[in-house]
């Protein structure tokens, strides 16, 4: 979040000395994109493990919490309609994302005893997909091509996470599955370089915050309590837009 107040403070600034005399080359009407994005995600679990009737030698935690993060590239869709304000730019957009991002960790499941073998490991996967989101977005142009612009989103998310279990001997079983879907503000900013009356590239940047759940482990032998405690996204975008009502100017 301080990144997005720094980027908007600069941009304010140049905005306040920019010119006033200006023809923009693209005055509204509707669009569409299509973007290509890198997502950098990450993920705090804690884990709560029953205390045991019996102290184990040595003593096994019964509270953790560790971090799962993962970087990946996405593509999205653009859709949307903009008016022009004198310099002001106001649009309505539906965005829509086609891939998913999978912070995941893997940990060495303890053996029951010292002498005994380990029966493999554990893996706590996360995916989070966001399949679409409605965005406002308000801009001033900076000059006749570049329109500065923020943004304020309501975000359809999806957030699973699953345990797998992975067995020294081979395979691996799904051993618990819990989801959560909500909508969720997401924030942003960007500039929009305007190439013609039709064509345009957009730079765009994002951070989105999903919800967070707490869940029981079914397993009646060590009933664990797990607890999604903070999922974050941060999202760079570049796209290319087309325009199909460019040079309609609307003066207010």
């Amino acid at each position: 979040m301080k990144l997005l107040k720094s980027i908007t403070a600069t941009i304010l600034l140049l905005t306040s000395a920019a010119t006033l005399a200006f023809d923009p080359v693209h005055g509204g009407g509707g669009y569409i994109g299509l973007q290509v994005g890198a997502i950098k995600a990450d993920s705090k679990v804690s884990v709560i493990l029953p205390v045991p009737a019996v102290p184990a030698v040595p003593p096994v935690p019964t509270f953790t919490t560790f971090k799962l993060d993962d970087d990946s590239i996405d593509f999205g869709l653009l859709e949307g309609y903009g008016i022009l304000f004198d310099r002001f730019y106001l649009a309505v957009e539906l965005q829509q994302r086609m891939g998913r991002i999978q912070p995941a960790k893997t940990f060495v499941i303890p053996p029951p005893t010292p002498a005994a073998v380990s029966p493999g490991t554990a893996t706590f996967k996360i995916d989070l997909r966001e399949p679409f989101s409605f965005n406002f977005i308000p801009g001033v142009y900076l000059n006749d091509n570049i329109l500065f612009f923020l943004f304020i989103a309501c975000s359809n998310v999806d957030l699973r996470f699953r345990e797998f279990i992975n067995p020294s001997g081979g395979g691996t079983t799904l051993n618990l599955e819990r989801s959560k879907f909500d909508f969720k503000i997401k924030y942003g900013t960007g500039l929009h370089f305007f190439l013609d009356d039709t064509w345009g590239v957009r730079l765009m940047y994002s951070y989105l915050d999903y919800p967070g759940f707490d869940f029981v482990d079914p397993n009646p032998v060590a009933p664990a309590t797990f607890t999604i405690r903070s999922t974050k996204e941060q999202q760079f975008w570049l796209g290319v837009t087309y325009s199909f009502g460019g040079g309609d100017e609307e003066s207010y």
